[in-house]
């Protein structure tokens, strides 16, 4: 058997296909596109949009992303209601989820982790700490699969 070595030029290596894909629940849609800015200056990440909580879960249920970024006031489901419907189905229940919030209170923090938040971010965003936070869901992810 003849085995190949393929070295990609660094043109080549940004058009590569993107390694993890993230879905972001997000219903504002300036938020929304902040998000979609940060991702995809990100080869190795391909960026999916849901605008509330039950199409998050579909989303999350038909795509199987590697993470998923959820906001936590939404209309008709709020975050820990989608993530709470998330950490229940067996298809969605290993994906790391932030949750992503103008609410800085401990005790919605503290709902949030224990309703199986990976980790609890405040907007407006700090973006190392939002890619730091991506980076360690994403670990994570890689972990578990």
């Amino acid at each position: 058997m003849v085995k190949f070595q393929v070295t990609l030029s660094p043109t080549e290596m940004s058009q590569a296909p993107p390694e993890f894909t993230i879905l972001q629940v997000e219903n504002n849609r300036a938020n929304a596109e902040l998000i979609r800015q940060i991702i995809t200056r990100r080869g190795d990440l391909k960026l999916l949009t849901a605008t509330d909580g039950m199409q998050g879960i579909e989303m999350g249920r038909r795509f199987q992303p590697s993470l998923i970024l959820m906001d936590l006031m939404m209309p008709q489901m709020n975050g820990i209601e989608a993530l709470t419907l998330l950490r229940a189905c067996s298809e969605t229940s290993h994906i790391p989820v932030i949750i992503l919030s103008s609410n800085a209170f401990s005790d919605i923090k503290e709902k949030c982790m224990a309703a199986g938040a990976f980790a609890f971010l405040t907007k407006p965003y700090r973006i190392n700490e939002l890619l730091a936070s991506i980076d360690a869901g994403l670990e994570s992810a890689t972990a578990t699969r």
